[in-house]
């Protein structure tokens, strides 16, 4: 995942901007009616998401051999 941050003290942002809307352009991206924090904003989600999920999985598993003792 690559976050892209805020503009500079001038107000610009930096090269990284242009190779950004290369690639958008590339896969069809800059028609999307998502915008570049959407698709952060998911990807933060399903990241949480999985970690909760192993963090479950990590407390079953524990309880399991707790209760099995």
């Amino acid at each position: 995942m690559v976050f892209f941050g805020e503009p500079g003290r001038d107000g610009k942002r930096g090269p990284h901007t242009n190779l950004w809307n290369q690639a958008k352009k590339k896969t069809g991206l800059e028609t999307s009616a998502f915008t570049t924090y959407a698709y952060r904003d998911e990807a933060m989600i399903r990241t949480i998401a999985e970690r909760v999920e192993a963090f479950y999985e990590e407390l079953e598993r524990r309880m399991a051999m707790v209760m099995a003792a």
